[in-house]
């Protein structure tokens, strides 16, 4: 295990250092957009522009890299991700922080699309899970940590964006240097939305529902926090607590789904978003508890996305997987577009507590598709289910990594 990581450490310390500074940047955004008196609905829209540039990113990330190689193209990234950042401190019209927020998608995407295929070369058959696996953690485990720098003092205002470009710098550096060969070009393969919702209609809504209301979340959760009168040291634990949730219990929770059968899993998945949604929703003035169902609340929305993609994988050939992954990651995107507007839109005709409402109201929705489902298709018999795999929400060359695809290889 040492040795493995080992040879991938450059790597994981880059997008480590990544997610240390990408992570918390939307949440400080959406701090300082409500601050600013904007309709929760408008931010809304600001917010979800990251989600475009992160679904069409890869179609253009993808000519870059085979034009100029992985590390010009994760340096170019970088590079234009810690200006457009720092771009924030001197443009404060909303608007144009709306097409930032595109361009930092598209960044984002390019530079988890360059680590990936790094990572993806440095795999076999017998080291990929833990690849994988460290991969996942340093994106979660950065992400929420990354939340607490919005607890340094900034009276200036504008401090914590220049730590946040820091950091989108210093993250190109362990790349860089990087003594790894350079790996080979993967192409992207396509699979028809069409042809994924008639293989199975219930994997893809529920990675479509998971995209719906983690970009929802990410987006307007802050927003929620300062409307409840949040200061930022609550509002970066809040975040926090949902981002490391979805880490500690996605692995235990989604082994639980194994060799049972998977639909009435994610059933149960959303009933329970319904259940935590509605008592985030009216049970705030307690912090602690408040926090421990955030707690839950992140292991849930976590579960969404890789549980659709196992049972996806139920029903596809093996040679199918990675091209059909690719689609959901789509899916994902599409929903993580669309969260953050409708979201912002029940705030704005509701309260603060309408965001929780929207998430039950998807759990609903969530739970009647799987009900239909269930009586139009019958269960698979546990040997012909594949296993469930945390997933990070990052890019279509992750599949390439997914342990459940080294039949392809052999």
């Amino acid at each position: 295990m040492t040795k493995n990581l080992l040879s991938i450490s450059s790597l994981l310390l880059g997008i480590a250092i990544l997610m240390l500074g990408n992570g918390p940047l939307p949440t400080y955004l959406a701090i300082k957009l409500t601050e600013g008196g904007i309709a929760t609905w408008l931010i809304g829209i600001v917010m979800s522009q990251y989600y475009i540039g992160f679904v069409i990113g890869p179609f253009f990330v993808q000519k870059l890299i085979e034009s100029v190689g992985h590390i010009r193209s994760f340096v170019v990234f970088g590079s234009t991700m810690s200006a457009i950042t720092l771009f924030h401190i001197f443009i404060t019209n909303f608007l144009l922080w709306g097409f930032f927020r595109f361009v930092i998608g598209i960044c984002a995407i390019g530079m988890f699309m360059c680590v990936e295929s790094w990572l993806n070369s440095r795999a076999t058959n017998d080291n990929r899970g833990q690849i994988f696996s460290f991969y996942v953690i340093a994106v979660y485990l950065f992400s929420g940590i990354g939340q607490f720098i919005l607890q340094i003092p900034d009276e200036k205002g504008f401090m914590i964006f220049i730590f946040f470009s820091i950091l989108m710098s210093l993250a190109i550096i362990p790349i860089a240097l990087t003594k790894l060969p350079p790996p080979e070009i993967i192409k992207i393969e396509r699979f028809s939305l069409v042809k994924l919702w008639n293989k199975s209609p219930t994997g893809m809504t529920f990675a479509l529902m998971g995209g719906v209301v983690s970009g929802a979340f990410y987006s307007i959760g802050p927003v929620f926090a300062q409307l409840n009168n949040f200061d930022k040291n609550t509002t970066a634990l809040f975040i926090s607590c949902v981002t490391i949730g979805g880490l500690i219990l996605q692995w235990p929770m989604g082994k639980l789904s194994d060799g049972k059968d998977r639909r009435k899993f994610m059933l149960g998945v959303a009933i329970l978003l319904i259940i935590i949604s509605i008592l985030l929703s009216i049970l705030n003035s307690n912090i602690y508890f408040f926090l421990i169902l955030a707690i839950i609340f992140g292991g849930l929305i976590a579960l969404m996305y890789p549980l659709g993609v196992a049972y996806t994988n139920d029903y596809l050939k093996q040679d199918e997987l990675l091209s059909a992954t690719s689609g959901l990651v789509i899916a994902f995107g599409i929903g993580a577009i669309l969260g953050p507007f409708f979201a912002s839109l029940i705030i704005e005709f509701t309260n603060s507590s309408g965001l929780f409402i929207f998430f039950s109201a998807i759990g609903c929705l969530s739970s009647i598709i799987i009900l239909w489902r269930m009586s139009r298709r019958d269960t698979l018999s546990v040997a012909e289910q594949s296993d469930y795999l945390v997933m990070p929400k990052t890019s279509p060359i992750i599949n390439n990594l997914d342990p459940r695809g080294e039949e392809l290889e052999e």
